[in-house]
């Protein structure tokens, strides 16, 4: 069985449907300049999701929340996750 090493530079999120929860990895934020604000770019056609630093303002904004234990961090994003699902 091959052993897969984790790349701690590489950038990506999660998605866990049945919880309504979204991990963005660190690296990610890293990459972001590790913003204060954040949003999701969806992509229904090309199946694609984005995060991207705005501000408090903008529209379908989350605060950045502290990392978690495992260096990551989580947020609860229910209508983010149906519309990823074929939702709205």
């Amino acid at each position: 069985m091959n052993e897969r090493i984790w790349n701690q530079r590489m950038l990506g999120l999660t998605f866990n449907v049945e919880d309504g929860r979204i991990t963005i990895f660190r690296s990610t934020l890293e990459a972001l300049g590790w913003p204060t604000h954040y949003r999701f770019l969806y992509n229904r056609e090309a199946k694609q999701v984005a995060v991207q630093n705005c501000s408090a303002e903008d529209a379908g904004a989350h605060k950045t929340p502290k990392l978690t234990v495992s260096n990551n961090c989580e947020i609860k994003c229910v209508a983010m996750l149906a519309r990823q699902q074929g939702g709205r």
